[in-house]
């Protein structure tokens, strides 16, 4: 269990800031599909390993959780995806001025 929970969270985490990363560096476009791999993969690795913590101490808690947790990952990890290249583009413009 702690397995999971380590490797879950770890890769989670690992998978968004390279994502964010390669649109930040121009290597990816903003589209549904870089979307899913950016926000939506690592949301879900995160409410597995969230899961994995509540199974730990709640032996009954409900599959259904990792449901919720996604979704309220989506919602934590969607705000920095959708700035990254407003950011970029205003570094980009003070650097012509």
């Amino acid at each position: 269990m702690l397995i999971i929970l380590l490797a879950s969270g770890l890769a989670g985490s690992f998978f968004y800031y390279v994502g964010l990363w390669t649109i930040k560096e121009g290597r990816l476009s903003k589209s549904l599909l870089n979307w899913s791999r950016c926000v939506a993969t690592p949301a879900l690795l995160l409410a597995v390993c969230a899961t994995a913590t509540t199974e730990y101490f709640y032996e009954d808690a409900p599959y259904l959780l990792t449901l919720g947790l996604w979704l309220l990952f989506i919602l934590a990890l969607e705000p920095a995806y959708l700035l990254t290249d407003e950011v970029d583009a205003r570094q980009t413009k003070e650097d012509e001025a």
